[in-house]
């Protein structure tokens, strides 16, 4: 949270909230749960919140949900098929539910629902690449686009970097 104020009050703001909870129940099981939820008062142009493909839901077009409030929600549970393959990497499949979006305030809430399957392939041999994602979604009509089945690529969670650029 932070923000700025003047003699005249609040002149801009920023408050984001997030958490996320990682069980393991068996070696090579992991279930993710990630919440987060923003709110900014005048932002500068280009700081907005911006959801879609590379950040929160996967399904969805780049900068599909611009706005100074956000939620955004996943879950993601992983299974570890192969822990080295061919001495290079390790390799796992996943099954994921997203639900979020960005509106400005004032708005109408635009949210996002997607589903799907996909595979996971991290590096054995290093310790900072993140793993890459291969995934079969399937998109949930919204009042933006139409309901269908996508594939995406991506690295990393669909949650890091809260999706929104740094003041």
């Amino acid at each position: 949270a932070g923000g700025l104020f003047s003699s005249a009050g609040l002149d801009s703001g920023a408050v984001q909230l997030a958490g996320t909870a990682v069980l393991q129940p068996v070696q090579g099981h992991t279930a993710i749960l990630h919440l987060e939820g923003g709110w900014l008062e005048d932002p500068l142009p280009g700081t907005e919140f911006d959801l879609g493909l590379g950040s929160g839901p996967r399904a969805f077009r780049s900068h599909a949900f611009t706005g100074d409030r956000s939620l955004f929600a996943t879950a993601e549970y992983r299974v570890t098929v192969v822990e080295d393959f061919l001495g290079l990497a390790g390799l796992g499949v996943a099954g994921f539910v997203d639900h979020g979006g960005a509106w400005y305030s004032g708005s109408r809430r635009r949210l996002g629902w997607d589903a799907g399957v996909g595979v996971r392939l991290g590096a054995s041999r290093s310790s900072d690449t993140e793993a890459l994602r291969f995934d079969l979604a399937h998109r949930f009509a919204n009042d933006a686009e139409p309901a269908g089945w996508v594939i995406t690529v991506g690295k990393g969670f669909v949650f890091a970097g809260l999706g929104r650029r740094p003041l």
